[in-house]
């Protein structure tokens, strides 16, 4: 038996300098003691947390976008993260304090467990749901939890312990955009990918037709390697390139017929700065 989590709207106040606890009411407020340094990377590109998610029940015409991490924040203190809702999903960032920062990580690695957290939690007996990882480089921890089926659960299902920690820390950064708006983070608008990762998919019979024009005058399915039968080939575009496919407005699945008259399916996810090419 499984039943669906409903999640507790969750502020992420990261004021002060102190690291955040639960109140009873369920938000997030700094407790009075001060925060602790904890190490980690400084760099623009370095991952110090982040949240993603994916997978789950496989789909033959799959949508147009690919969502990047939810969440991700910088060694500089920088945030990028998605607010849902709109076509495409909007990436947005702001920055973090050093303290802010702090008391994030104190609380990811400690009160919610991904210090002692394994590399994978299952669920045994849900089935074609997603799975959210989180990736932490903190405090002498550099590792990726893999948490299936977060927020779907049986009662009487392993480490419900652990998976009710891991939903809280979801639900927290889920809500991160909240504190930018309420002027608890500093604000630095909307992110603008530099690039872009593009995919084709050949992977249809007879049946089925293009619905969209080519997005490309200058590009040709050659440009990104060969395409065999019922495969895929991918290539990093510039933000131009990007738009040109976003522009189209197809969102649930975009299928085009190409330059050389074969039916394909476009994919683009935008990239963040750790995923760019050197």
């Amino acid at each position: 038996m499984t039943r669906r989590l409903v999640a507790a709207a969750a502020a992420f106040l990261l004021v002060g300098c102190g690291p955040v606890v639960p109140t009873p009411t369920g938000l997030v407020t700094p407790s009075p003691s001060p925060s602790k340094w904890i190490d980690h990377p400084t760099g623009v590109t370095d991952v110090v947390l982040r949240m993603s998610s994916g997978g789950g029940l496989p789909y033959y015409i799959g949508p147009t976008y690919t969502r990047p991490p939810q969440f991700t924040l910088y060694g500089d203190g920088r945030v990028i993260y998605l607010v849902v809702g709109d076509q495409p999903p909007l990436l947005r960032q702001a920055r973090l304090s050093e303290d802010q920062v702090g008391a994030l990580l104190e609380y990811a690695l400690g009160e919610a467990g991904l210090a002692m957290a394994r590399a994978q939690y299952d669920e045994p007996g849900i089935y074609d749901v997603g799975t959210t990882r989180f990736v932490i480089n903190a405090g002498g921890f550099n590792k990726s939890v893999a948490v299936y089926a977060l927020g779907f659960y049986r009662e009487d299902g392993p480490d419900q312990e652990a998976r009710h920690a891991f939903e809280a820390l979801a639900e927290k950064l889920d809500g991160f955009g909240e504190d930018v708006a309420a002027g608890n983070v500093v604000d630095l608008g909307e992110f603008t990918p530099s690039a872009y990762g593009v995919t084709l998919d050949r992977r249809f019979g007879p049946e089925v037709t293009g619905r969209a024009p080519w997005p490309w005058a200058d590009l040709q399915p050659a440009d990104f390697g060969p395409v065999k039968e019922m495969g895929s080939a991918d290539r990093i575009v510039d933000t131009e390139h990007g738009a040109a496919v976003l522009a189209l407005g197809i969102w649930d699945a975009l299928i085009v017929t190409g330059p050389d008259d074969v039916i394909y399916q476009i994919k683009i996810r935008p990239l963040l700065p750790d995923e760019l090419p050197n």
